[in-house]
């Protein structure tokens, strides 16, 4: 499914697929979380920080503490859901606590180059998900738009 395209901006775009971890809200204690899960963060904001993409600067509403994952094109999707959470599962109770003041959510970011495609979960990788009891959401960004000036 990869392949390398340049967007009419010089960005170097590609096709593919990202899972991202999220926690966010008021007062988060981001050295205390990384502790806690044993991960570092692949980015993490204070509220009001000013934050710079390739898509303009914006001021962050809220703090936030997040991992990512490139899924490789040869890995399956649930492999890589089931991999990426494995860290998480483990600490189901100090997500479970977070999730009382702040959000925790699972996202898969895709990018295929056109707006055909298909993504499923079977019903052992839906109840992996229930069971860590948190947000899952979905987004699908069509490359072809960044490449004709919709985006």
């Amino acid at each position: 499914m990869k392949s390398r395209r340049v967007s009419s901006d010089g960005d170097d775009m590609n096709e593919g697929a990202y899972l991202y971890f999220r926690i966010s809200g008021n007062n988060l204690d981001i050295k205390a979380i990384t502790k806690e899960l044993n991960i570092t963060a692949y980015n993490t904001h204070k509220k009001g920080e000013i934050y710079k993409s390739k898509y303009g600067e914006f001021i962050c509403p809220e703090d936030s503490w997040q991992t990512q994952y490139e899924i490789p094109t040869e890995q399956l999707l649930e492999n890589a859901i089931i991999e990426f959470i494995k860290p998480y599962l483990s600490k189901k109770s100090f997500i479970t606590n977070l999730q009382k003041e702040h959000a925790v959510s699972l996202w898969l970011s895709l990018y295929p180059y056109e707006n055909q495609m298909t993504t499923s979960l079977s019903k052992k990788m839906i109840a992996i998900l229930h069971d860590i009891n948190i947000e899952f959401n979905i987004t699908a960004t069509y490359l072809s738009d960044f490449y004709d000036g919709k985006i």
